[in-house]
């Protein structure tokens, strides 16, 4: 960064932490009252990388990028400035993306708030393994629930299924097909499951009234004329 400076290139954006760190050593070495050549020397890298940064991010490029993106902070736009060695295009699609990116993980926290906490408590659902455990009983469950859709039964689709698995035994995707088997392979069983760990958060006042699931009499009447249909297609009186 120093070398650059020196030339008068644009240094990264993290020569500010640097910057920082060599007027700390400049002011050390003048207080000590000792080695007045290194407190020099520090002060002196220090002004060097602050003029640099100050380069690329002029008061002028500053107010364009305040006005383009008014709803961003004048650290946020020097911040991208930086990144940017300068580039105001550049800087102006950073911030775009930054913006589009924090949008991204607010709409990824509310829906983990959506499907509630795992087990432990602690942990929301990992969103980035529910396509892993849906993959794993696409083949088996998917052709079942498209076919009690047509009788006008209603369950659960794939992903309940697999975000049920998930927060059961929080996130340990080695875990989930143990669960499934000692739930005897059934999708009810495994929702009568995460209603008890729902009534449970709820207990604890971990889960609000509002949200709290139903239990599944609550939410599945077996059709008796739809089970007999289903069994006689071949599917398992369990599954079924």
């Amino acid at each position: 960064a120093l070398v650059q400076a020196d030339m008068g290139n644009a240094v990264p954006p993290l020569s500010s932490v640097f910057c920082r760190l060599f007027l700390l050593q400049g002011l050390a070495y003048k207080f000590s009252k000792h080695d007045s050549e290194k407190k020099k020397e520090r002060m002196g890298w220090a002004w060097k990388l602050c003029q640099s940064l100050r380069s690329v991010s002029s008061d002028e490029q500053i107010k364009l990028l305040c006005e383009a993106f008014p709803s961003i902070s004048k650290a946020q736009t020097i911040s991208a400035l930086r990144r940017t060695n300068g580039n105001l295009d550049q800087a102006g699609v950073m911030i775009q993306e930054d913006k589009d990116n924090v949008t991204l993980q607010e709409d990824r926290r509310t829906q983990q708030r959506k499907f509630g906490l795992c087990e432990n408590t602690k942990d929301y659902v990992n969103l980035d393994l529910i396509p892993q455990v849906k993959s794993i009983f696409d083949f088996e469950f998917t052709p079942i629930h498209e076919q009690l859709q047509e009788l006008g039964v209603v369950s659960r689709d794939v992903q309940s299924l697999a975000v049920g698995l998930l927060r059961l035994n929080n996130n340990d995707i080695n875990k989930v097909i143990d669960c499934y088997e000692k739930a005897e392979r059934s999708p009810n069983a495994i929702d009568q499951m995460v209603a008890d760990l729902d009534q449970s958060l709820y207990n604890k006042g971990l889960l609000s009234s509002t949200r709290k699931r139903k239990t599944i009499d609550e939410s599945f009447t077996v059709d008796q004329i739809a089970l007999v249909s289903l069994i006689s297609m071949g599917v398992d009186e369990l599954i079924a």
